[in-house]
């Protein structure tokens, strides 16, 4: 049987089985029948390993592992075909998830108990505790006895069978499209945190010596005689005191195209032309004990066509980038003849918290990178930090006027864009919460109807003859236990429409602010509290927080946001969770930012 003979098996033999559980363990018959088909085009990835092992825990703890990515906090249920037991799904949903794990692999997923352990990832003898305290939550919670209760769970399958689902040839040739695009942003992201690297490179880290950095046989590709800059016209001590007035020194100077450590942990490697005819990186550290680093990095392309793309990318790195409790909060441009130079301010969110200023610029061959580093919430000032990287280009001033050009005033710009769904907003967008370390991950956008971030107050629907189009996506935190455990719904939901002009966009904010308005009195479980306007440049919105009360002694919160730019809407809902919160002031900034995005021209 050839590879893909034994995968076809497989996928047919499986897929249903797989599903029943999903849903069961999910409750929502959408997330369960995506998380299914993403996790059998995972498998497919990488069957050459998969297969060898235990296919079936693979693409069960995939799919699994995927719903909890997918769910969406939103307040209005999805509402399913009919024949659904909700009551039970409802009580499973209550149970702790590895409790549910348990049940379902032990009841319809047929697994003994030292298997289903293996899987869930909990000891054996844990297991047989937890399984009948979920069992006994189950039959206090249904009214009814355990043979009954794994009956109706068998009896899902009736809802799961009616579920199409593609020939095993379009799964794998979806596999193969989704290999070909997926990019190593989230990836890469996710392993720099778990080593726990900064920004930037710390002293004492692998740039802290040029010979080993380059290592004896670093190739050169030009000579440096011909190249329009070399390493000794990088910024120098005196030109970093233009950041604060201080004494600074170089610490390191490296050089070398074939060195693989990257230069931070936004950029995935050193030097984003990866045909560039040279490239340098140089380190600085004040005289004080302040805690403040600097790094430069220079790279000459070949030709400005390579060089523009460099440069593109190098801004996109920063874009994109995706680090635990990193936020970017502020972003500027400096503008004059033959050249351009995007800064960004972002912050890591730590104990303690550090600022990054960085500056991109770049001019016919040439593009160079400087990054700085603060404790604390005050970074760099702009304006005299524009200097120091405007000086980074001075070499240029032998043989380019461009390049001497005077420059131009600091100005607040938008948000560079990010390189996939620049309308939404991007993981460095998010603020923090409290007491979590972990990474916001975010879905990709799909079709928002009905739309995900609905509440019982606004009832926005992002439909009907005045809109062109409407997606969704949901961010999550599904590395922390804590809230993917959660019985209650954590994450942000942000839902765009693209309507058919201005008009129809204001009279869709006009009639949503209305209802939120009008919606404790015709709903009598609802608050509304803190409404606040959100203005800047081309950007209109509001944000309030709703309650909505459960019972006598229990109620659901939500943050939410409406904001336009011309003929586009944005709604954003945050689902905190007990402590797991953000400030108002945060969420009304993330408004703010979702606004910006919609404004974001793609590169």
């Amino acid at each position: 049987m050839t590879r893909v003979e034994e995968f076809d098996s497989f996928y047919d033999s499986t897929r249903q089985y797989v599903l029943h559980q999903v849903y069961a363990l999910s409750g929502d018959l959408g997330i369960a029948t995506t998380s299914v088909k993403d996790a059998y085009s995972r498998a497919w990835q990488g069957w050459s390993k998969v297969r060898s092992r235990d296919p079936l825990a693979f693409v069960r703890s995939e799919a699994w592992r995927q719903s909890v990515l997918h769910r969406r906090p939103h307040l209005r249920r999805r509402k399913h075909s009919d024949g659904q037991d909700q009551e039970l799904l409802d009580a499973l949903h209550e149970l702790p998830a590895n409790a549910r794990r348990l049940l379902v692999l032990q009841t319809i997923g047929e697994l003994g108990p030292d298997d289903a352990a293996r899987e869930v990832g909990v000891t054996e003898e844990s297991v047989a505790s937890a399984t009948d305290t979920a069992g006994a939550a189950l039959e206090r919670r249904l009214g009814t006895d355990r043979p009954s209760i794994e009956a109706r769970l068998r009896d899902l399958r009736a809802v799961t069978d009616g579920v199409p689902f593609e020939r095993p040839s379009l799964a794998r040739r979806r596999a193969q499209r989704r290999g070909r695009r997926r990019t190593v942003g989230v990836i890469a992201a996710g392993v720099l945190a778990v080593v726990g690297a900064g920004v930037v490179v710390t002293q004492g880290g692998p740039l802290d010596n040029a010979a080993d950095a380059a290592g004896p046989h670093a190739r050169q590709l030009a000579d440096p005689d011909e190249l329009p800059m070399a390493d000794d016209d990088m910024l120098d001590d005196s030109q970093l005191r233009d950041i604060d007035g201080k004494p600074w020194k170089a610490t390191d100077t490296s050089s070398g195209m074939r060195q693989r450590d990257n230069l931070s942990t936004c950029t995935p490697q050193r030097f984003a032309d990866p045909r560039a005819a040279g490239g340098w990186v140089r380190t600085f550290a004040p005289d004080d004990d302040s805690g403040q680093y600097a790094v430069q990095s220079l790279e000459v392309s070949r030709d400005e066509k390579s060089a523009e793309a460099g440069y593109r990318r190098t801004v996109s790195w920063y874009a994109d980038c995706s680090v635990p409790r990193l936020q970017l909060m502020r972003s500027y441009t400096l503008r004059h003849d033959g050249r351009e130079t995007v800064m960004m301010q972002m912050r890591r969110w730590d104990d303690p918290t550090r600022t990054y200023t960085i500056g991109v610029t770049h001019s016919e061959l040439v593009t160079t990178t400087l990054v700085h580093s603060a404790k604390g919430n005050r970074g760099a000032n702009v304006d005299k930090f524009s200097r120091a990287v405007d000086e980074s280009l001075a070499p240029l001033c032998d043989d380019d006027d461009r390049g001497c050009a005077k420059p131009g005033k600091v100005r607040p710009s938008l948000p560079p864009a990010t390189s996939t769904a620049p309308e939404f907003l991007g993981v460095v967008d998010l603020p923090p919460v409290k007491n979590v370390d972990k990474m916001w991950v975010g879905t990709d956008p799909e079709g928002a109807n009905p739309n995900p971030s609905a509440t019982a107050c606004d009832k926005a629907e992002f439909k009907g003859k005045t809109i062109d189009s409407a997606q969704a996506r949901t961010f999550v935190i599904p590395e922390e236990p804590a809230l993917s455990d959660a019985q209650s719904p954590f994450g942000i939901s942000q839902t765009v429409g693209d309507f058919k002009n201005q008009k129809a966009a204001v009279a869709f904010m006009r009639d949503a602010i209305g209802r939120i308005g009008k919606c404790e009195e015709d709903d009598l479980t609802a608050k509304v509290h803190d409404g606040k306007r959100i203005a800047s440049k081309g950007i209109t919105g509001n944000t309030w927080r709703l309650t909505f009360e459960v019972d006598d002694k229990h109620t659901v919160d939500y943050r939410l946001g409406l904001v336009r730019a011309g003929g586009r809407v944005a709604q954003v809902t945050f689902a905190p969770l007990d402590k797991y919160d953000m400030r108002p002031a945060d969420f009304d900034r993330l408004v703010a930012r979702a606004g910006a995005r919609l404004r974001t021209p793609a590169e």
